[in-house]
């Protein structure tokens, strides 16, 4: 019997005990342990597999509260992963430290006061199961005192005493200190979060001020030690998406180590998401390496220094669900765009200018871009529309990735959408900004659908030309390949507006021999349409295009998309576009072609 597929496994234990694949990433351990550096920061894009190795770390490192140091328990975990075969490591670090972890990617409220409340929630939770330091011989009357209030029902949710809020970290790590004569490991997930929840309902400030003295009270060094402190501390380690130092969250606190999607730090790497071995492996133990290429286009093309990485839960869904269909011709599906928020990327593209444009344009047709990146960018920031911080964003949050540094140029790097599920992304993102922000688009996409619908590429044409010159803004870009990704997204924009005049609308279906750009149906399901999109570099050559399509449709056998449909009529149609100009060829089809 197989492994079981970790589907939204988060927890370490349960990885082990349910007996899941596991991708094996405790070697990553020493290094981060054994760095100079007191407190560090790691930032990748969600869904990268950063709260399981949190986890994992935490179940190494963490100490029996009973017995104390205890590494057996720990051991029986990491049984014949790697990071057991350095027994001398094992030896000093595994199951010897009191570990406080606690993730903030669930404080999310509408307002501060709402935020605060879950924000205290997730601290009481945090210190219930540490109850038993009320009996600790080596806690003062007054750290019990200050402990006993923290275990008041309420006591922290009520806003009067946000200052405990503030000092609970640096309070609970300085007790389980004591009360183990043990340095103590902080692991903070997600700790961004609340940040990026308060800029967006505009409540930035209040929050920032409670994360700062959060986090600062307890790693900050103090005024009097010679070199780190606070004393109590081991190690912490912070995951986020982004940096945000500019807030000083990280002020005084003695050479923190930070390492971003954009670090040139071999060692760490590889320490967040799969490399391209690891998913060989795992997909021959599912008995699906005749589906790596398709992982590979759809899933792969981020790069962390000089590492080629897979995004985790794509992987893991592709496997998933390729092996319940029991179907070799399971097609890649955009598991990204389900769990992800784009609502910044949509209210963004409305703001770029005709450069930024471009740059867009560039990206969405598969080049690479040189951008500048804020590297101090803050939630905050995002209001003031900043094509700077909107590309910092992307690139931060797995939209881009940086495929080198521009040498020379500070922060600026040359970047690239990593892979077709990204493209798609983008994709429903200018449908949507047609769609959604633009109500009147609804008219205009059902003149398009009868257009086509009539078979007639005057009438078709009649309709988009006056569609391009008011909405469309895009420059000729000097390509060698003819994109045409954005006209693609534009009309499919259109068409989604036109509702059930287009019905059965599909993008990028697999049809016949290849697969099409759009194809749709009349409501009644007499007439089928298949659109083929070309974009040109110059007027002239459109007529040719367009033709081009129309041949392309016939050969790759297109028209058997609707076969299930049994439609009556069905036309092909070639469609060429240059900047705000496109030509319309039009061939009823027979199911041979």
């Amino acid at each position: 019997m197989k492994k079981a597929l970790p589907i939204g496994i988060e927890n370490f234990r349960d990885m082990v005990w349910k007996d899941c694949y596991y991708i094996d990433k405790t070697a990553f351990i020493k290094p981060l342990m054994e760095a100079g550096n007191k407190v560090l920061l790691l930032t990748r894009p969600r869904r990268f597999g950063k709260t399981l190795f949190m986890d994992t770390l935490k179940s190494f490192l963490q100490l029996d509260f009973q017995k104390g140091i205890n590494g057996e328990r720990n051991a029986l975990l990491f049984k014949g992963l790697r990071i057991a075969q350095d027994r001398d490591f094992c030896s000093r670090h595994m199951g010897r430290y009191p570990v406080i972890s606690m993730t903030l990617k669930d404080v999310e409220g509408g307002d501060f006061e709402s935020a605060y409340v879950q924000f205290a929630e997730n601290l009481e939770d945090t210190l219930d199961p540490y109850r038993f330091l009320m009996d600790s011989p080596k806690l003062s009357p007054r750290d019990k005192d200050t402990l006993r209030q923290y275990l008041t029902t309420g006591y922290l949710k009520d806003s009067a005493h946000v200052a405990d809020c503030k000092n609970f970290l640096k309070n609970l790590a300085a007790w389980l200190s004591k009360h183990y004569d043990r340095q103590v490991v902080i692991l903070i997930d997600e700790y961004d979060v609340p940040l990026a929840k308060a800029a967006q309902f505009g409540y930035y400030d209040k929050m920032l001020e409670l994360v700062r003295a959060f986090l600062g009270q307890a790693l900050k060094e103090k005024p009097q030690a010679q070199f780190y402190a606070p004393a109590y501390l081991m190690k912490a380690v912070l995951t986020g998406c982004l940096r945000v130092s500019k807030e000083s969250i990280f002020t005084g606190i003695n050479n923190p180590l930070i390492n971003t999607v954009c670090s040139e730090d071999r060692s760490l790497s590889e320490i967040i998401g799969f490399t391209a071995d690891e998913v060989r492996s795992f997909l021959d133990y599912y008995g699906l390496s005749n589906r790596y290429d398709d992982v590979k286009r759809w899933y792969d093309g981020y790069r962390f220094y000089e590492s080629e990485i897979y995004c985790p839960w794509d992987v893991i869904n592709f496997a998933y669900y390729a092996r319940e269909s029991g179907d070799d011709g399971y097609e890649p599906e955009n598991y990204w765009d389900k769990t992800s928020d784009s609502s910044v990327i949509r209210e963004f593209l409305g703001f770029l200018n005709e450069d930024n444009a471009e740059r867009m344009q560039r990206l969405v047709d598969g080049e690479s871009v040189e951008l500048e990146i804020n590297d101090k960018l803050t939630y905050s920031d995002f209001k003031e529309h900043d094509p700077t911080d909107f590309w910092t964003l992307l690139l931060y949050s797995g939209y881009l990735t940086a495929i080198s540094r521009v040498k020379g140029v500070l922060n600026t790097y040359r970047v690239r959408i990593p892979n077709e599920e990204i493209r798609d992304t983008f994709e429903k993102n200018v449908r949507s900004l047609y769609s959604k922000k633009n109500k009147q688009y609804a008219g205009y996409g059902e003149k398009l659908a009868v257009a086509l619908l009539s078979g007639q590429a005057d009438g078709v044409r009649r309709v988009l030309l006056p569609l391009l010159r008011r909405y469309v803004s895009v420059r000729d870009e000097a390509t060698k390949a003819p994109p045409e990704n954005y006209y693609h997204g534009f009309l499919s924009a259109m068409l989604i507006c036109a509702g059930s005049t287009a019905a059965n609308l599909r993008s990028s279906p697999e049809a016949g021999l290849g697969i099409a750009d759009l194809v749709f149906t009349s409501e009644d399901l007499e007439t089928g349409i298949v659109i083929e999109v070309k974009r040109c570099h110059k007027p002239e050559e459109m007529p040719k295009a367009a033709r081009e399509a129309i041949k392309q449709i016939k050969e790759k056998r297109y028209v058997q998309v609707f076969d299930g449909y049994e439609c009556r009529r069905c036309f092909g149609y070639g469609i060429a576009f240059c900047k705000k100009l496109c030509v319309v060829s039009v061939e009823e089809l027979t199911p041979e072609q």
